[in-house]
Parts: C-alpha cells; structure tokens; sequence
C-alpha cells in the first residue's frame, strides 16, 4: 500500500483507529476491530496489521492486546520530524 509505514502482504492495514471523549468505554473499539477483522476475513486475508505508539497520536498498543492481537515486531522510530 502506498504510503504506508510498513509492508505486510496479504493483512489489511489500519491506519488509524481513534475513539475519543464522551464515546470512550462504550465498546465501539471493540466494534471496529470486529468489524476490521471480518472484513479481512471475508476478503481472504491473513489478517489485520496495525502501527502503535505510546508517544504520539497513534493507537496505543494495549487495545490490540486487550482484543487477542499479538506484537510481531518492534521499531525505536521517531515518528514525528
């Protein structure tokens, strides 16, 4: 996928994945990994891959963990200029 920060053949990427404010706590992460999920499933996928960080605006990675998904690599990238 063009512009993506890494390559992983045969999983969907999601380049982002954001609940905020007032919709936090109602489960709608849970929905969109789901929903995530069945998609690659239903297109034949691998699987799903996603970058994380504990530093920037990206997902961190313990709502992945929470969900059964497992760390497969790990990169000391600063992710901002």
């Amino acid at each position: 996928m063009p512009g993506a920060p890494f390559h992983a053949d045969g999983y969907m990427l999601i380049h982002c994945l954001w609940v905020v404010g007032k919709s936090k706590g109602k489960g709608l992460s849970t929905a969109l990994l789901d929903a995530c999920v069945a998609d690659a499933k239903k297109q034949r996928l691998k699987g799903v891959a996603m970058v994380t960080s504990e530093k920037v605006w990206l997902s961190g990675r313990r709502v992945l963990d929470k969900h059964g998904f497992e760390c497969v690599d790990t990169a000391a990238v600063d992710l901002l200029p």
